[in-house]
């Protein structure tokens, strides 16, 4: 069997290829994590845009035309839960003065 000796530099460029390759691969997947964030639906996209000022559950249930908080609970939580829409009383989330209004850092980046 024939004896194969690797140099120092063969394994540093092995080593490279490698480590740029699992970079290549984090990116891509940042970038697919983050176009997932911004997919939002029709009902998201109106919400957002009621809440350039303040408005409670009601007020934002009441502008899209429905009845219920539960017709837009599934897409208030995804966005809070991905910082697009933040709450004025964070400390108290079940508060009844509670109102929402878009994350000041969505806005700017949207400028």
């Amino acid at each position: 069997m024939a004896e194969y000796q690797v140099s120092s530099s063969e394994i540093m460029v092995i080593f490279h290829a490698l480590h740029t390759q699992e970079e290549l691969q984090n990116t891509q997947d940042d970038t697919q994590d983050d176009t997932q964030d911004d997919i939002l639906t029709e009902k998201e996209k109106r919400i957002l845009a009621i809440c350039g000022v303040p408005k409670s559950r009601q007020e934002i249930v009441g502008l899209l035309g429905y009845k219920s908080i539960k017709s837009i609970k599934v897409e208030m939580d995804h966005l809070l839960n991905t910082n697009r829409l933040v709450m004025e009383i964070p400390d108290k989330p079940k508060s009844k003065n509670q109102k929402y209004v878009v994350a000041r850092e969505r806005i700017k980046k949207s400028l």
